[in-house]
């Protein structure tokens, strides 16, 4: 490519341009010298940071760097000096000193599985009170004082429940014992797990709350709660629900035209929608099945069609399956054109 040049300038000739241009590479040949210090100079830039130097200040106050401790190759004056080294960063740094006390570790809410006390067959549930004095409580009521002023603490169990059996709860206000924000009207949860309810005024001049509970191996039971007086943290107790005998189970079974796909039918004793209630996975024939329901009343919801206009009120009688026929509408709107129950079997129960 030639060369521009401005007018009334003229160019230097090619060799003197190409030595004075401050871009151009020197051509000559390298002196002995000059090589070592650029090998040296590669390999203290290719050095880790601080690995095997020392910072040493003497008394006059200058800064000297040495690959020995600081105490070596100095005089007895300039030892009186204080003397900082300089190691290798640790892969993994320890935590920085803020002066702060360390947070509390967060207690978990699910405690333990299995229900401390069995339920009477003639009974729904029971509340007991006997762990009042354990570990577990006594932990979670100072917790609970920290962080509210005024409630009361439960604790819910399922009988004989699995990591699958999850609770249902409603109630005025509920809350994590352990924080001091957050809470609201239901809750979805493990057997074992702490509950405060905080609920200002009770009901009325009765001076309780109701605690709604439910499990579709359950169903659904109210439990009614002293009111804790004011800047008061209760300790309400244990509740266990009684699981129903299977003969008393239930199901619903749903069906619709063939060749429609629902995807999956949620149930739930208290509410559906979101994470709450059980899912059952329907079939391509566009029906399905939700069995191993105790008897009472159930929220049912297709999500995979319209999760907020597909949601309907079914009640389960004990032995009993409860069939729903189901058409579709518009705009992805189904809605049930016959109600109808017929016995079942004890084999057909999971």
């Amino acid at each position: 490519m030639g060369r521009v040049r401005a007018p009334g300038s003229r160019l230097p000739p090619p060799d003197r341009a190409l030595q004075k241009s401050p871009l151009a590479a020197d051509t000559r040949p390298m002196h002995a010298s000059s090589l070592l210090g650029c090998v040296l100079l590669s390999l203290t830039l290719a050095a880790p940071a601080w690995a095997g130097f020392y910072e040493c200040r003497n008394n006059d106050g200058r800064v000297m760097f040495q690959d020995r401790p600081c105490a070596e190759g100095m005089d007895s004056k300039e030892r009186e000096e204080p003397q900082r080294g300089i190691t290798r960063a640790a892969s993994d740094p320890a935590p920085i000193e803020t002066g702060e006390p360390p947070a509390a570790p967060v207690r978990p809410l699910t405690t333990r599985i299995e229900a401390p006390v069995r339920v009477p067959s003639d009974q729904r549930y029971v509340v007991d009170d006997s762990l009042l004095e354990s570990d577990e409580w006594q932990e979670m009521l100072a917790a609970a004082r920290e962080a509210h002023q005024h409630g009361t603490l439960v604790r819910v169990f399922l009988e004989h429940a699995t990591e699958s059996d999850l609770i249902q709860a409603s109630a005025a206000k509920i809350s994590d014992p352990a924080r001091s924000q957050g809470g609201g009207a239901q809750r979805q949860f493990p057997s074992g797990t702490f509950l405060l309810l905080e609920h200002p005024g009770g009901s009325g001049e009765t001076g309780r709350a109701s605690l709604e509970l439910g499990n579709r191996r359950h169903g659904v039971s109210t439990i009614w709660l002293p009111v804790a007086p004011d800047e008061t943290i209760a300790a309400g107790g244990d509740i266990v629900l009684g699981r129903m005998a299977l003969s008393q189970m239930g199901e619903i079974e749903v069906r619709l035209p063939a060749g429609y796909r629902i995807g999956s039918l949620v149930v739930g004793p208290l509410v559906v929608g979101g994470p709450f209630g059980h899912e059952f996975e329907c079939n391509t024939n566009g029906s399905c099945r939700a069995s191993g329901l105790a008897p009472g009343p159930y929220k049912l919801q297709f999500p995979k069609i319209d999760a907020e206009r597909s949601r309907f009120d079914a009640s389960v009688e004990p032995g009993k399956r409860l069939i729903l026929d189901f058409r579709p509408g518009s705009a992805k709107k189904i809605m049930i054109v016959e109600r109808r129950t017929a016995p079942i079997l004890p084999a057909s129960q999971d």
